[in-house]
């Protein structure tokens, strides 16, 4: 294997294991039956500021993490493709 594919093979193992982190951290978005009951309402502090609370944080890096990943197989397969 060569110097380039082995980089990109490390960084693609770091990216998938940032992607189940970041999913198995990431909280329930139904939450239940009390959601079902309350309505779930949206008018608290948390539902106002979702951009900045840990499950959009999580789900920002998981987006990332995820583009990078399908980036870094791209890369791979023309890696296989033009004999790199």
């Amino acid at each position: 294997m060569s110097t380039p594919k082995l980089i990109v093979s490390i960084i693609q193992l770091i990216c998938a294991i940032a992607i189940i982190v970041a999913v198995m951290m990431q909280d329930d978005k139904e939450g239940g039956m009390s959601g079902v009951i309350s309505g779930g309402s949206s008018e608290s502090f948390f539902g106002r500021n979702k951009g900045k609370t840990k499950g959009a944080m999580l789900g920002k890096i998981t987006i990332l993490a995820g583009v990078v990943f399908v980036g870094l197989t791209l890369a791979l397969d023309a890696f296989e493709k033009f004999g790199i």
